[in-house]
């Protein structure tokens, strides 16, 4: 793979977890460009597998799909429905198809071995966004900061009962 390819890739799952992050708040990636005039030869397309469509994936992959549009990257998506035997055919049917690089949200953070392991014999990035695989073998893991993230939810919580109130957290 190029160098810029590689670039477009990793700033690709860099702004997937910031699309995935800024969904609740209707953001967007204030920083994506429109495209270059790259012909189809030169598109890069990308493998995505999440866990499973929830709301919080599914506001995430508008983020996503417009910052690939603006960028000339075609986005192969599949959910697992939480199964990871689905999820570990969906990576195998991206690395038989070739794609330029692999992004998962992994439904087991200890799954995924033999395709991570079959992506880097073939030379595809892989990259596990979200929630971490267990591997060396990862091209990149682009991760939220959960405790920052916790923080402003508590702050907008405050906010929205005016600083009196209780809070119940259900998990």
């Amino acid at each position: 793979m190029s160098i810029k390819k590689s670039r477009i890739v990793a700033a690709f799952a860099v702004s997937s977890v910031a699309a995935l992050v800024l969904a609740g708040c209707g953001a967007g990636d204030p920083n994506a460009g429109g495209g270059d005039g790259e012909s189809a030869e030169e598109r890069i397309t990308i493998g995505v597998s999440v866990y499973d469509m929830s709301s919080f994936v599914t506001e995430g992959k508008e983020g996503i799909e417009r910052y690939a549009d603006e960028n000339n990257i075609e986005i192969l998506w599949n959910s697992a429905g939480l199964d990871v035997n689905t999820q570990a055919s969906q990576v195998d049917q991206y690395i038989t198809a070739g794609v330029d690089a692999i992004v998962v949200i992994p439904v087991q953070a200890d799954s995924l071995q033999p395709q991570i392991a079959a992506a880097k014999a073939a030379e595809i990035p892989f990259f596990d966004v979200n929630a971490s695989l267990s591997s060396d073998d990862l091209a990149g893991s682009v991760q939220p900061d959960d405790v920052a993230a916790g923080e402003q939810e508590a702050q907008m919580m405050m906010d929205a009962l005016g600083g009196k109130g209780n809070v119940i957290i259900l998990q």
